[in-house]
């Protein structure tokens, strides 16, 4: 029996389990994803290691430093019904903290039980889709001749996570185009066309994303609006 077969990454499995995560959601018109507010169907708690410490009365230096310390930049503690994710608030980028978040969830999901190689390979896989999704890609390449540098932009990552990902993606033959695929991307899509409507115009995305999301609640809210077209003579 060949073992050395059996411990290669599952990476069709990470995609899988980080698009049905990703359907799960109401809405994805957000700026950046936090994965401290998706919607999870198991019981999961966020804390930065140094509020932990504190909380619990540990001390910090048996968790961040040591042989036996729990934390690099992140890792999960098991409970009997509940997940609890910790990360380092010291690390001051919020992406990079929210990047640390998403690999511990793919851990957490796909149920993993070592700290390999193979385990590390697979959250990575997980945390690339759920954040930059593979068919949305597909659509931001086909349909406006998006770059590297725009999937950084619009997915709020960065630009090192934005390449790796852009290599991965070139490297596939081919891309899933499921129902929830397109349904991901359909909730995508309106934030992917403010973007390059703000880069073809000239205009700041940051500023404009806001300006636009508070109207885009408003009309919501009223039932009257459905996608950024029928939205864009209103927020410029």
């Amino acid at each position: 029996m060949n073992n050395g077969y059996a411990k290669k990454p599952d990476f069709d499995k990470c995609i899988e389990a980080a698009t049905d995560l990703l359907y799960r959601q109401d809405d994805l018109f957000t700026f950046h994803l936090d994965i401290r507010k998706l919607k999870y169907d198991r019981t999961i708690y966020f804390d930065s290691v140094q509020g932990y410490c504190v909380r619990v009365g540990v001390p910090i230096r048996r968790v961040m430093f040591g042989k036996n310390r729990l934390l690099k930049e992140g890792c999960t503690v098991k409970g009997d019904d509940f997940y609890l994710v910790l990360y380092n608030e010291d690390r001051r980028s919020f992406e990079r903290q929210q990047w640390t978040m998403a690999h511990e969830i793919g851990h957490i999901y796909l149920e993993h039980e070592k700290d390999e190689d193979k385990e590390e390979a697979e959250a990575h896989c997980f945390t690339g889709q759920l954040f930059m999704p593979d068919y949305s890609l597909y659509r931001i390449v086909k349909d406006f001749n998006g770059a590297c540098a725009d999937i950084a932009e619009i997915f709020r990552v960065s630009n090192a996570a934005a390449q790796r990902r852009w290599n991965t993606f070139f490297r596939k033959r081919t891309v899933h185009a499921g129902k929830k695929d397109q349904a991901i991307w359909e909730m995508q899509r309106e934030k992917v066309e403010l973007y390059f409507y703000c880069k073809q115009n000239g205009l700041a995305f940051n500023r404009e994303f806001f300006k636009y999301g508070k109207k885009r609640d408003l009309l919501k809210t009223a039932d009257v609006i459905s996608s950024f077209s029928e939205l864009s003579n209103l927020f410029v």
